[in-house]
């Protein structure tokens, strides 16, 4: 291998791993999503002589009775785990 392969391929290599670094805007959770402006359609319109789908399994989306409880910036994310440390001092099972 020649030594211009070499640094081309040490060069890919490094641009491919910097992405990592990279800042991020922060968790999802506290961008809006694409399913908060999802709407209940109004049902399909059959042409004659064709068969309507089956929609007994289709998903309606319901009222909300109540207001949405005001998330905090430090909040976590729910779509995320919880941070987890067993007790200092468990030995792990088995």
């Amino acid at each position: 291998m020649s030594i211009s392969r070499v640094l081309i391929l040490t060069g890919l290599v490094l641009l491919l791993t910097a992405c990592k670094f990279l800042p991020t805007r922060g968790p999802s959770c506290n961008r809006p999503g694409g399913y908060e402006s999802a709407q209940n359609m109004p049902s399909l319109k059959v042409p004659a002589g064709l068969d309507a789908p089956d929609t007994k399994a289709s998903l309606p989306i319901p009222q909300i009775t109540e207001p949405e409880k005001p998330r905090q910036s430090g909040d976590p994310c729910l779509d995320e785990p919880p941070r987890y440390s067993p007790p200092k001092g468990a030995k792990p099972a088995g």
